[in-house]
């Protein structure tokens, strides 16, 4: 797998997933100098190179997604977040292709924290991350 073309599916995963519930969301495969919420970006990941499965070969990331919405205080910014984040929402959208277009072998939501605020270049929103699984094989 290449963490790279990794990092650029989900983020555009979320951007056709989620066009319904957030048409203005920004994404971004690597965190953005700058947001204008909404925005999703792919902020870390850490790779699992896992000997037990796949003969060696299998390859586990864990992709940690940050959606910003607004401003932290506003309740419109809440109303938003909870928008994205339940039911049909970012879950969906990130797992709608399992293989992100060839680029996995499987993609899988784990969890959704940090519900609250979150500061960005030194401007705080509103906002949580979002833990991603994508486990794929080495072809290397």
């Amino acid at each position: 797998m290449d963490v790279k073309v990794v990092r650029e599916r989900l983020a555009a995963a979320a951007k056709s997933g989620l066009a319904a519930v957030e048409p203005k969301l920004q994404v971004f495969g690597y965190e953005p100098d700058a947001v204008n919420p909404p925005t999703f970006y792919c902020s870390g990941v850490t790779i699992d190179y896992n000997p037990e499965r796949g003969g060696g070969r299998l390859i586990q990331y864990t992709v940690t997604g940050k959606l910003l919405v607004g401003k932290p205080d506003d309740k419109a910014s809440a109303k938003r977040l909870d928008a994205i984040i339940s039911s049909g929402g970012i879950r969906t959208a990130l797992e709608a292709d399992g293989t992100l277009d060839g680029a996995c072998e499987d993609v899988q939501v784990r969890t959704v924290t940090g519900y609250g605020e979150h500061e960005h270049a030194g401007v705080p929103y509103l906002g949580v991350d979002v833990e991603t699984y994508v486990w794929g094989f080495d072809h290397a």
